[in-house]
């Protein structure tokens, strides 16, 4: 089996519900776009990298040795 990559653009959901409420303009949204995601079609899980974590203004929930686990 091979690797398979995509773009993957990911967004806060908290700054989302914000853009649309009107309480900040959509512009404001913060986002991430990776180029290069790994699919791993068989994860339950989600799991970032802290600095993305910290960028995207998300919550940590649980720590592993390969990095953060959001749920």
């Amino acid at each position: 089996m091979g690797r398979v990559l995509t773009e993957a653009t990911i967004e806060s959901l908290e700054d989302l519900w914000a853009a649309k409420r009107g309480l900040i303009p959509a512009g404001q949204v913060r986002r991430v776009t990776i180029a290069d995601a790994l699919v791993d079609t068989g994860a339950t899980l989600r799991s970032l990298p802290t600095g993305l974590i910290h960028r995207l203004g998300l919550a940590e929930r649980s720590i592993t040795p390969a990095g953060k686990i959001l749920r």
